[in-house]
């Protein structure tokens, strides 16, 4: 398949399944999420560094990313989380929130991802399914966090261990700089692949999801120096004064979800020209089994489903 050919067909699905609302629905969740995704990795980070010192570390990772007057911003959305209550009970209630307001992020990522794929919840499943995937949305925060936690460990050991290498075997220091930069995305590569693999209820090869989790982790490299400059230079989010910060991360959080869900338009066009087919996962159904006929009824839609799709455990290609 020629690449031009393939963009446009991509662009031609992007546009078909209406992703600039799918992005804007993401960017409007993930703006009321944030604050509790923040708060589990600041838990997380600070069994290590102590929580002003994760406070640190991850104002250090969103400056970078988000600029320092939003990371500012958010440090303080954390702060007033963190001082809302104390106690055993206060902190059993904070962590159960947090984990079930930052599933709220991946579960809008689900619904995204599972139109783009065309599958629908079996509507036989119903509770089942519901605790189902909020376990596996909470399960993908904790060990998404981990990731993070394990990632700014070893970026710790490295830069603690820096002067003596650089003393002792004449390693320059930006050669040091280069394994922290290569440490730190390949865990951001990592988690896009999590998500393109774990998220939505098809079943995708592996080799397909890393192709795309590294295509997606250069478009983000790439948008966030656009985007810096952007933004930078014309003063969008400045107009709007005091909102400016928030302004920002929801730019920031759009352009992600236009970037994540490209992605997946990407691996359904090349599935779809390879003849590579998407099995479901459990409790969800190809969408062509839920088009309703009007003389078959809900009957015909229950045998379709165990006809053609009783192989969704089938060996992946």
């Amino acid at each position: 398949m020629k690449l031009v050919s393939f963009i446009k067909q991509t662009f031609k699905e992007f546009s078909k399944d209406k992703v600039s609302q799918l992005s804007a629905a993401f960017a409007y969740v993930a703006i009321f999420s944030i604050g509790p995704v923040l708060l589990i990795l600041i838990s997380v980070i600070g069994l290590i560094y102590g929580d002003q010192a994760a406070q640190g570390q991850l104002a250090d990772k969103l400056s970078g990313t988000i600029g320092a007057d939003t990371a500012k911003t958010l440090q303080g959305v954390i702060s007033s989380s963190q001082s809302s209550g104390s106690g055993v009970l206060a902190l059993a209630i904070g962590i159960v929130g947090s984990l079930l307001g930052a599933s709220a992020i991946t579960g809008q990522l689900q619904t995204s991802l599972n139109t783009i794929f065309e599958v629908v919840p079996d509507p036989k499943a119903g509770f089942k399914r519901a605790i189902y995937v909020k376990l596996k949305n909470v399960g993908l925060i904790i060990a998404g966090s981990a990731l993070v936690l394990a990632s700014l460990v070893l970026s710790a050991f490295i830069a603690g261990l820096g002067k003596k290498i650089e003393d002792q075997f004449g390693i320059p220091a930006i050669a040091l700089e280069s394994i922290n930069t290569v440490v730190s995305l390949t865990v951001f590569i990592g988690l896009i692949y999590a998500l393109y693999r774990i998220v939505p209820d098809v079943r995708i090869p592996r080799k397909i999801v890393m192709t795309a989790a590294l295509a997606v982790a250069v478009l983000f490299i790439l948008g966030k120096i656009i985007l810096g400059i952007v933004i930078g230079r014309n003063g969008t989010a400045g107009a709007y004064g005091a909102a400016a910060s928030l302004i920002t991360l929801l730019l920031w959080v759009y352009y992600s979800g236009q970037i994540l869900y490209f992605g997946a338009e990407g691996v359904k066009v090349y599935c779809r020209t390879q003849g590579i087919g998407f099995n479901a996962k459990r409790f969800a159904l190809k969408h062509e089994t839920f088009t309703l006929d009007s003389q078959n009824g809900i009957g015909a839609i229950i045998e379709s489903w165990h006809r053609g799709y009783t192989n969704t455990r089938d060996k992946e290609k």
